[in-house]
Order: C-alpha cells, then sequence, then structure tokens
C-alpha cells in the first residue's frame, strides 16, 4: 500500500484534503519547479526534473484516491466495485490523463486538457495517441508550431513501433524457418548435418576513406556532380553544404529554407542544385556564386523525393499528398504537371534520358510514366506496402525497390514485361532508404535505416560487401561513375567515402 503521507507532505497539503485543492497544490508547485525556469543552470535543471518527477507521481495517486467510507444503510454493490477494480488495474496513469484530457476537449477546455496530456507525455514518452491528441489541442489554441513538433513525434514514434513489431515479427518467421530446414536437414542425411551458414562478413575490399562532418544535424540527402568532384548534402539542420571531394573540405553553405532539407538534386555539371525542405518549398541554387535563383512555393505538402534529367530540362517530385508533380525547365515560364496517384509518392528514379519515370508509393504499386508527357505506362505489384527506394538500372532495363520491411525486389532484364520479380535480397534490419545503382551498371547499392551499406552484384545479385561504421540510419547513397567509390549519408550528422581496393598483382 503506497505511504499517503509521503505523498500529501510532496504535495504540502494535509491528509484528506479535497481533490479541488489537490489539484491546485499540484498546479502551483509544478509551475514552481518546472525545468524550463532553470535552463541557465544544468545542476538546478537536473534537480527541478527529479522534483518534478515526484510532483507528477504524487500527483497521479492522490488525484485518483478516494477514502473508503462504509455505507450506514445499505450494503455496498459488489458487482460495481469489482468493474471499477478491473478498470483501475488496466488504465496506466499516462492513459487516465489521456482519458481527462478527452472530457476537456470535447467539453472546449483545451488549456486544461494540454496539461492533461502534457502530463501523459511525461509519464509515457512513447505515448503516440496523446502526441497526435496534443497536436490538435496546440492547434485549436492556435500553437502551430507546437501542433507541428508534436505531429512529427507521433509519426516518428509510429513508424519506431511498427518498425519494431515487423522486426520482431521476421525474426521468429526465420527462426522458425531455420527450425524446419535444419529438422528437414536431419530427416533426410542424419548422420551427416550441414552446418548453418554464417552471415555474410564485411568484404576487405572496400576501405572506409575518410568522414566529413559539418551539419549539425542529421544529414537527409546527397547528390553527386557528374565527374564526382562535388557533393551535396542536406540536413535537419535546415541547411546546404557542397563539399570539394578533391581535398574533403566543406566550401559553402546555402541557408533559406526555415525547416529541415528532405531531398536534393544536382545536375551533371555541377551548375544548377534543387532543394525540397519541410518548408514545402523547393529553391533553385546555382551552384558556382552559390545564390539563390528562384523559389516555388505554394504546395500543400513538402516534397519527400527529388530527380532531375542529365540534361537539366526535366524535373520530377513526389510527396505526402499522392501527386507527381513534372516540370519542363526548358519552358519559359516553367511547365507544369501534376498526376495524382492517391497514396504518397516516396521515391523517384529517372532515366538518363528523361524518358522513364518509376515511382514508389505506400501501397504495394510501383508506376512508370513517359518522362517528357507524363503518360501512365504501367504499373508493377511491389514486394512491399511502402516502397521506401527505387532505382532505375542505366539500361533502362531491370530496376530495384526497397521496402520498409528491408527486402530489395529486383526486375531483371527478361522480367520487366512481368508482374513477377526476379529476385528479393534480404539481409538489411531495417527499411531500404536508398538505392542506387553505379553508372557503369555493375553494382547495386543499398542503404537503410540498420545503419549498414550494402553493395550487390547487379548481375547475379550476388551481396558483396557490407560497409558499417553509421551510428545511425543510412539516409542516402551515391556512386561516382566508376563505381570504385561511393558516398553514403546517415541521421549521425555525417557523411562517410568509400573506396573500393584494388587486388594486388
Amino acid at each position: 500500500m503506497p505511504d499517503l503521507s509521503h505523498y500529501y507532505k510532496i504535495l504540502g497539503i494535509k491528509a484528506g484534503t479535497s481533490q479541488a485543492e489537490v489539484k491546485q497544490a499540484y498546479r502551483r508547485l509544478a509551475k514552481l519547479w518546472h525545468p524550463d525556469r532553470f535552463s541557465h543552470d544544468l545542476a538546478l535543471k537536473q534537480q527541478a526534473e527529479e522534483k518534478l518527477k515526484a510532483i507528477n507521481e504524487a500527483y497521479q495517486y492522490l488525484k485518483d484516491y478516494q477514502p473508503s467510507i462504509p455505507a450506514a444503510t445499505s450494503p455496498p454493490d459488489t458487482t460495481q466495485q469489482s468493474a471499477q477494480a478491473s478498470v483501475s488495474t488496466k488504465l496506466t496513469g499516462a492513459e487516465k490523463c489521456y482519458e481527462r484530457a478527452a472530457e476537456y476537449g470535447r467539453a472546449g477546455q483545451y488549456k486544461e486538457a494540454l496539461e492533461e496530456l502534457s502530463m501523459a507525455i511525461r509519464l509515457n514518452p512513447d505515448y503516440v495517441q496523446a502526441y497526435r491528441y496534443r497536436g490538435f489541442v496546440h492547434s485549436m489554441l492556435g500553437f502551430e508550431l507546437g501542433a507541428e513538433a508534436d505531429l512529427r513525434k507521433a509519426r516518428d514514434l509510429e513508424w519506431e513501433q511498427a518498425y519494431a513489431a515487423r522486426k520482431a515479427k521476421r525474426q521468429a518467421e526465420e527462426a522458425a524457418r531455420q527450425r524446419s530446414t535444419a529438422q528437414s536437414q536431419s530427416a533426410r542425411s542424419p548422420r551427416s548435418a550441414s552446418p548453418p551458414s554464417n552471415p555474410p562478413q564485411p568484404n576487405p575490399h572496400w576501405l572506409h576513406l575518410q568522414t566529413l562532418i559539418g551539419h549539425q544535424g542529421g544529414v537527409t540527402a546527397i547528390a553527386l556532380s557528374g565527374n564526382g568532384r562535388l557533393l551535396a548534402s542536406g540536413s535537419r539542420d535546415c541547411t546546404i553544404k557542397l563539399w570539394n571531394l578533391r581535398t574533403g573540405q566543406m566550401f559553402c553553405t546555402l541557408s533559406g529554407h526555415t525547416a529541415p532539407i528532405t531531398a536534393i538534386a544536382l545536375s551533371a555539371d555541377a551548375n544548377l542544385l534543387i532543394s525540397g525542405s519541410e518548408d514545402q518549398t523547393l529553391r533553385f541554387w546555382h551552384i558556382k556564386t552559390g545564390t539563390l535563383l528562384r523559389t516555388l512555393s505554394g504546395y500543400k505538402a513538402f516534397f519527400t523525393t527529388l530527380a532531375l534529367s542529365a540534361d537539366r530540362q526535366l524535373l520530377v517530385a513526389g510527396g505526402q499528398t499522392g501527386r507527381v508533380h513534372f516540370w519542363l525547365l526548358n519552358s519559359n515560364p516553367i511547365t507544369h504537371g501534376v498526376y495524382d496517384q492517391e497514396d504518397p509518392v516516396l521515391s523517384v528514379a529517372l532515366s538518363r534520358d528523361g524518358q522513364q519515370v518509376l515511382t514508389g508509393s505506400n501501397h504495394h504499386v510501383i508506376t512508370m510514366y513517359q518522362g517528357r508527357t507524363g503518360e501512365l505506362l504501367r504499373t508493377w505489384a511491389a514486394h512491399s506496402t511502402v516502397s521506401t527506394a527505387i532505382a532505375l538500372h542505366p539500361t533502362n532495363q531491370s530496376f530495384a525497390v526497397g521496402g520498409e520491411d528491408g527486402i530489395i525486389q529486383c526486375w531483371a532484364d527478361q522480367t520487366t514485361q512481368s508482374d513477377r520479380s526476379s529476385r528479393l535480397l534480404t539481409g538489411h534490419q531495417g527499411a531500404i532508404t536508398s538505392l542506387t545503382f553505379t553508372p557503369d551498371g555493375h553494382y547495386l547499392i543499398s542503404g537503410s535505416r540498420d545503419r549498414t551499406v550494402r553493395i550487390w552484384n547487379s548481375g547475379t545479385w550476388e551481396l558483396l560487401a557490407i560497409l558499417t561504421g553509421h551510428t545511425q540510419a543510412v539516409t542516402s547513397v551515391a556512386s561516382s561513375q566508376n563505381g570504385q567509390w561511393i558516398v553514403s549519408s546517415s541521421l549521425d550528422h555525417t557523411i562517410r567515402l568509400w573506396r573500393q581496393e584494388q587486388p594486388r598483382s
């Protein structure tokens, strides 16, 4: 039984105090010990956090505590008591706060709802529904920045929880498959059962060359110039940085976006860079001077993926609205076409000549368009519900699609006219975030949330190398023209350069 006197002492009130007085005492102390008041002193801030934690715990118990009062005229209703006891054991303190917030929200008391939701989140920092509802309440109170932050947090938590569940399911299925295989082999050849194969090890012929550090936030996108001398990187710190890969030095920072960068596209001649951001704009930059050429705005959501043709004439973008946008950049004014796909467009690949456009969405569908006209050519069924990355082979005869389940689906030459892929590449333990074929077509490179980069033979689909070193999710990969070195970016704020070591004669 909890020590009620201890809880009353924390709140500075007497035992038996009314619920209204308990709440009043809690509000006074919560304001007094809120950590934000001590941001100037780290030690005091930590002390305030501990104090507030104790205050929250005391309030959570006392506000739900009702002293038992014996009935004078009738026996207690044991059925009702049992039901109430059942409810109280199922709901956590955070869930009770959420229920009270919902009641306040229905009554239009949004300030009170905000307090309860904030308490729920303090008690359970992974409470997706509380973040989402608090985002709504923030919006109703006119706090748009708070609403945006809460809704983004809800999306991130939802993805992480879904990914953890899928990962656990995959591991269970893989364990069951291995047991089944072992039993089958044992039944066929009990005296000479073969040992289980070891997972592929990192290939020693690929070496980590250098780590580029400069961004103050996770690096979300990278792009290489045609000659491989210039690298552009976009980040959650809202900036784009330009790097000289001959020296490994950053030489320019492009600023102007007011929210994290989500996608970038760089022309082969390294004169034009286009960036997309969560601020729902597209910005066109002149690389040699570092100047902003134009800004396209007025979109209902931000773009998650961009692709620019080699001749700089066609730009394709996809985003959360479920639309594929085509811009013919050589016209004056720029010609803009929009094609609805209903589901969010998460990945785009564009052929070198700009004639073929592939898009991936979150609804099992891969779509091909004619690049110059936007005509729908055909669709394929993807293995994963969510197609998070896509790459088109330089010959335009094959392509690869990465899924949220960590599997890469490949269509080879003879199967691009079929709805069935020729190969599923497995091994990644997290969602595929980026795919690219090397310009010579020899390799397929994949990046994943599992923090690794993998290199595959695009002819046999054999795994050639696993590159490790990033400490958070890999977000983007790019390759030099000859495929001898590659670049990877990560949410760990870094960019890593990798080089293929030539075999000794």
